[in-house]
């Protein structure tokens, strides 16, 4: 399992493989719009299905970059699964 932290902007990500990744995004004490670079951990340039784990909601197809908005003292957790041939 790989694991980055970058608490400046309050996200983590741990289990990934070729295809898909599990990413954590969390907030401290305000309101976090956060841009994550998927190239950070997945191939770069490929288009990924968004899937939010906690609340069941499929979302936009995204390419190399998504944005999320956090809530104070919250999380959301992300699936993200290859939809071209990675």
């Amino acid at each position: 399992m790989q694991e980055k932290r970058k608490t400046a902007e309050g996200r983590s990500h741990g289990y990934q493989t070729e295809r898909t990744a599990n990413i954590l995004l969390y907030s401290a004490d305000k309101i976090k719009n956060i841009v994550f670079d998927l190239s950070e951990i997945l191939m770069p340039d490929e288009s990924y299905d968004l899937f939010e784990i906690w609340s069941g909601k499929t979302l936009e197809k995204v390419r190399n970059r998504f944005k999320s908005t956090v809530d104070p003292h919250g999380a959301v957790l992300y699936k993200i699964t290859c939809t071209d041939k990675c």
